[in-house]
């Protein structure tokens, strides 16, 4: 790649972005800069993990437990960084990524867009918005499960050390936070 990655706590997002030289991840940072790595958003997430010395499989199926998710999870790859998967655009080809990652902790607001097919826009510091494909309730389930994901890493190191304390509750809340975004998506259909 050339271009170093930012710092954990500087990104405010990876989003795939079509550019005249292909698909390629653009870092957008929390002071609103953004800067086209010349890869894919695969690989950047890979450069994070074992730059935090991370291991990106154990951390998916660490969050892949809590979460009840099979796909699309959180991932907490630092203490400045908890990355939230949002669907961002629309594939061109067959294969090309549409899901980007924002920094939970970088997002200020999260709005309703109406200007198709955008359902929503994320509010970054640094003043960038974001269009999101998904609406704000899909959105809202996300963040509340990364949050879920964040407070369950900063208790990591206890749960290694004793797994007997891991909370059987966790997959309850998950659940049960699932089941108030859809009666809340329900309730606005109506």
């Amino acid at each position: 790649m050339s271009h170093r990655i930012l710092p954990n706590d500087q990104i405010a997002a990876i989003i795939p972005s079509y550019t005249p030289h292909g698909d390629q991840a653009v870092i957008i940072s929390t002071t609103g800069k953004s800067t086209p790595t010349g890869t894919t958003i695969h690989t950047v997430i890979k450069r994070l993990a074992r730059s935090s010395t991370t291991d990106l499989i154990a951390l998916r199926a660490y969050t892949a437990q809590i979460t009840q998710r099979a796909i699309l999870q959180p991932l907490p790859l630092a203490p400045g960084l908890v990355l939230v998967p949002v669907k961002v655009r629309q594939p061109k080809i067959s294969g090309d990524t549409c899901t980007g990652y924002v920094n939970l902790l970088a997002i200020t607001a999260v709005t309703n867009n109406q200007q198709p097919p955008y359902r929503s826009t994320l509010i970054l510091t640094g003043g960038t918005e974001l269009p999101v494909i998904w609406s704000t309730v899909t959105i809202h389930r996300h963040l509340q499960h990364a949050r879920l994901v964040m407070n369950q890493a900063a208790n990591r190191q206890t749960l290694r050390e004793n797994p007997e304390n891991y909370p059987a509750i966790a997959g309850i809340a998950t659940k049960l936070i699932d089941v108030i975004y859809e009666i809340l998506a329900l309730k606005r259909n109506s």
